[in-house]
Order: C-alpha cells, then structure tokens, then sequence
C-alpha cells in the first residue's frame, strides 16, 4: 500500500516483558540485528528476556485498540491447562517469533489451524456481535498462548472450559502495538479450541472508516493495512501475525433493514436474504478483502482483461467523492496489463475484485484485489505480483515488497541511487514481533534497487527481479532469500555490502558468506 502518515496508540499493557519494561515504555525495545545472509528465525533476539525456538524461514508450512477483557495477570499460581489432544511431535513454525519470558513464564506463539467467525449487523441499534472459534496447536515450549484482536472480548472458553474475566490480557511484546495472552499455561504440542464472543466497534480512533450507517442499512470493510501495526484481519476477527497460514471461515449477517451484498475476494455463498458465508482456505491475515453495503447504494462495472474477469465496485453509503467508475476501469486495464507483462501472467486465477474509495481513504491490496484510489491504482495492483502473490513470511521482511512496488511504479525504475557513504538504514528489523512497515521502505528500497540496477544494468536487473519472482510465485519469502538470490546472480560482493548497510542497518563490512552461499535453493 502507498503510505499515509497516522498515529497508532498502543491498548493499556497488562503483560510486559521484565527485562525490557522501561525500553518499551520509552519506545525504544530493538531487536539485535541478524547477520546479513542469516535467516532472522535463528539468530534473532531482543532485549527481552527470551527462550529461543529456531525454525527455518525459507519453506511456509499452514500453519482495537478496544479495551479487551481486564485484569492484572498473576503469573504466581496461572492456572494450567493440559488439555487439547497430544500430538507426537511438534515445531515452531517458520517465521514465528521466539517466546518472550514474563515474570518467569513464556508467552508462546501459536500456530493458528483454523478461523471460524461470524459478524452480525443490526442497523437499527448499531450494534454489531462477533462470535469466533480458533483451533490452534501449542509449539514445542509450554507458555501462555499468544494471539491478537482489536475488539472488546466479551466472553471467552478454552477447550470447553469457560475462562474468568481476567484470562485474557493484554501483553506486550517488543513490538509496536499490544498483543493477547491467554493466562493459562499450555504444554508442549497439544491441539486446542479457544471460542470468543465481542461487539465490534472502530478499533482505531485515527481511521474512523469501517462503518457508515443509515437507518435501516449499513456499509463496512474489512480495510487492512499494512504500513500501521495491528491492522490486519485482526482488526476484526482474532488471528495472528502474518507468518501462519489456515483456514479461515466467516459468516456475515445483517439483521432485518434493507437488501445488503456482500463481495469479497473469495466465493460468496448466500445462504438466505442478508447473510452469506465466504471460504478463504490457506490464508495469512493479509488476505480478506470483504466489504458490505446495501444494494440500493451499489455501483459496478464488470469487464475483461485477457483472462480475468474483473468487478469495480463502489458502495455510495461511504461519505466523501470518488473517482468516476468508468474512468477507474481504464487505470485497472493498464495496471494489469504491465503486471503480466513485467513479470508474468496474474497469478490468482481469473478473478480480480477492485473497490473504489472516496478520496482519502487507505488504499490497500489483497490477493487477487484491491481496494483503493484512482492514483494508488497502479501501485495497489502491482502489489497482486509482488507482496500478494510472492509475499513476505514476517513483517520484517514487507520492506521488499514495497520498495519494488515504488520502484517500478511510482518511480518507473528510475529512483536515485544510493552513495556507499549514506548513513545505515534498517529496512529489516531482525524482531520477528515487529508488525509495521518502516516509512524508509519507500524511499531507500527503490534507492537500493537503483544502486543494483546500476550495477548490472537496468534490463538485466528486472530480468533477475522477474527470474526471482517466476521461482517464488505462490511463497512466502524472507529477507535474506531475496539478499542471497541477487548476491549469488550479480556477485562481486556489492549486493551484500548495500544490503549490510541500508536493509539490515550496519555500519562497515559485512562478513564473507558461508562457503555453501550460493548452494543454497
């Protein structure tokens, strides 16, 4: 997504990691760097007290700032529980970050199998109730499980077991924003069944755009972001960070009021008037593009491009002016167009779902859709190659898929280049808990790739950006994948040292790579 300056306000912390309180409350909990050709799922460490668990990172396997539940977490006496069926053996996932140690337990990630939600809207009172079923695995350390939502938590049961008030609590890990932390201790590799009920309500005070009602009908979006932390799926819909991968059910009603549709970049299936169900299997939280509206108040246009079938779709409930359709349309066309022919044909299948904001919204792209302004068109588009289609496996590595979004549409591959002199940047934070994109994603990423253009020249170097993105089409991606794949196809040492400098934030020489550099897949 093009960037857009807003504040994030972090939910009152409840569970805070002991060695790095001060530093988090100062802003200023930093990951130690990983080494440039070093995957950051084994080397990386905070200044947080934690008990590591390595995974590679070069495979993907599945995997509100509303007040939640309140009360203090007492890690002397946490309740534990042993339930969930055992399983013979278990690991981390890629990508996920290592426990953080809290008052001498571990708050642990999870590994997220399966989403079922259900959102229901009642224009008359405003009133919108969330019921959710997550089915997780526990990893190989017993802590307390970690997940995230941006809504009020009404009512909670683990494993058929109704939790008290103060079960669910906010932690924070070295990260920008909150996460939650059930307060039970879980043993290694055991299956898992956590169901929520909340009221949904606008989780950000900085971007009051999800709703827009009428008397008898309402609009909303899921509008993600990924430039401001915490504003993936969920926003909405309890989930985890962007490395795991599951099935994700969801179920939209509107009770009683006006004929309401729903699109989405999924099927949707309508099961009776004003409720329908969507599938989005294997998915990221990055994925779920679903808006709402009443359908007096829809517009659309439906064409096709090569093989796509392509929907524009507005919905008059937003306030604020918009683009002409029509006029949309034709920057779509384009937009599409350069994407197959910049680097190969659309990779999700032959559907595209286009939304078009009123001005000033956030645009933001989503697999095999968008939902955006007519100047971000081309950006958000390109983005269904290049972040949607080869995606990054950690927030830590989305700096990539920005800076070559920027570079070969809104600098049209002629940004300036960087000087070898220029002050460190880090681009990748080695923190796998970190959530956001660096604003520095947008301006020194297509300097970097300007540099290394230079290097081997402008068309041999789309053609190994092309090369890269045909043999990760459908993966998630690291950092340090992407650093190799140019260092073992340019050579002479000059992608490693501009990446030492201003991706991973180092001053002086990088280290020489391992002997088997290049011998990796």
């Amino acid at each position: 997504m093009p960037i857009a300056p807003a504040t994030n306000t972090p939910r009152p912390r409840a569970l805070r990691a002991t060695a790095c309180a001060t530093a988090l409350l100062a802003g200023a909990c930093q990951g130690v760097p990983a080494a440039p050709d070093t995957d950051a799922t084994t080397t990386a460490s905070t200044t947080a007290s934690t008990t590591a668990t390595t995974a590679t990172t070069e495979t993907t396997t599945h995997g509100s700032e509303g007040d939640t539940t309140t009360g203090e977490p007492t890690t002397a006496g946490v309740d534990t529980s042993t339930t969930g069926e055992p399983l013979p053996s278990c690991e981390a996932l890629p990508g996920a970050p290592p426990p953080v140690e809290v008052a001498d337990v571990l708050v642990v990630p999870i590994d997220l199998t399966r989403v079922a939600a259900e959102l229901r809207f009642d224009p008359p009172t405003r009133e919108v109730v969330g019921r959710a079923t997550l089915e997780f695995r526990s990893g190989p350390v017993e802590g307390l499980p970690v997940f995230d939502l941006r809504q009020p938590i009404d009512r909670a049961v683990l494993d058929g077991v109704e939790l008290p008030p103060n079960a669910i609590v906010a932690f924070t890990p070295p990260s920008e924003v909150t996460m939650l932390a059930i307060n039970r201790l879980l043993a290694p590799c055991g299956e898992h069944r956590l169901e929520l009920e909340y009221h949904l309500q606008e989780p950000f005070e900085d971007d009051p755009t999800s709703f827009a009602w009428a008397d008898d009908a309402v609009a909303w979006g899921t509008h993600l972001s990924d430039y401001l932390a915490g504003r993936f799926t969920e926003k909405w819909i309890p989930g985890n960070l962007i490395h795991d991968v599951y099935d994700l059910e969801l179920e939209i009603a509107v009770d009683g009021g006006a004929p309401h549709e729903v699109i989405a970049n999924a099927p949707v299936i309508a099961i009776a008037d004003n409720h329908w169900t969507l599938a989005f299997p294997q998915t990221t939280g990055m994925t779920p593009l679903v808006q709402l509206c009443p359908t007096a108040s829809v517009l659309r246009d439906e064409f096709a491009v090569d093989a796509i079938n392509v929907l524009v779709w507005r919905c008059e409930l937003w306030p604020g002016n918009a683009d002409d359709v029509a006029l949309f349309a034709d920057e779509l066309i384009a937009a599409l167009q350069f994407g197959a022919e910049e680097l190969g044909p659309y990779p999700h299948g032959d559907r595209f779902v286009a939304v078009l904001l009123s001005h000033g919204g956030l645009a933001m792209e989503y697999p095999g859709g968008t939902v955006t302004t007519l100047d971000a068109v081309r950006h958000e588009v390109f983005h269904s190659w290049i972040g949607r289609a080869v995606r990054p496996l950690s927030q830590r590595d989305a700096w990539f898929d920005e800076a070559w979004t920027t570079w070969a549409i809104d600098e049209a591959f002629q940004a300036a280049s960087l000087a070898p002199d220029d002050p460190p940047i880090t681009l990748a934070d080695a923190n796998l808990w970190t959530r956001g994109t660096p604003y520095e994603s947008y301006d020194t990423g297509p300097a970097l790739l300007s540099a290394l253009a230079a290097e081997v020249g402008l068309a041999e170097f789309r053609a190994l950006l092309r090369e890269f993105y045909q043999s990760h089409t459908g993966q998630a991606v690291t950092t340090e994948k992407f650093e190799r794949f140019l260092d073992c196809r340019i050579g002479g040492g000059h992608v490693r040292a501009l990446f030492h400098r201003f991706v991973h934030g180092q001053d002086g020489d990088p280290p020489p790579p391992p002997p088997e550099h290049c011998d990796s897949p």
